[in-house]
């Protein structure tokens, strides 16, 4: 009987090598996507955020959920311009800088706000 799985052990010792080669030469083919969600660019790092006032509401009855949510932020660096995460089924209707709605693009999960003036390294703010 030990014979009969001797080989059998040695079969599955000689193919694992290869089994884990063939896996390590899959190549990964990374996205416009994961680019943005993986890289700490400067337009991510700009920015340090100090506090999230979120406000949701929930529609059960209609599968709904509305809401919004305040950013307060330290600026890292001088910028005018900064990127934030937010999976793109959620749509969003305005960004309020001051009060006013300000120019912002999506790409993915990736939005991407534009301020009319730069934000200066050290300055304490929210949107």
């Amino acid at each position: 009987m030990k014979l009969s799985f001797y080989p059998l052990f040695i079969v599955l010792l000689i193919n694992l090598p290869s089994k884990v080669q063939a896996q390590l030469l899959v190549e990964k083919q990374f996205t416009h996507a994961d680019t943005l969600r993986g890289t700490l660019s400067p337009l991510r790092s700009c920015y340090d955020i100090n506090f999230y006032y979120l406000d949701v509401k929930f529609n059960i009855d209609q599968r709904y959920i509305s809401g919004s949510n305040e950013f307060r932020f330290t600026a890292v660096e001088t910028f005018d311009n900064l990127q934030f995460d937010l999976f793109e089924n959620l749509h969003i209707d305005k960004i309020l800088f001051h009060g006013k709605p300000i120019n912002f693009i999506r790409e993915g999960n990736a939005v991407f706000v534009k301020f009319p003036d730069s934000i200066k390294k050290g300055n304490k703010d929210a949107f």
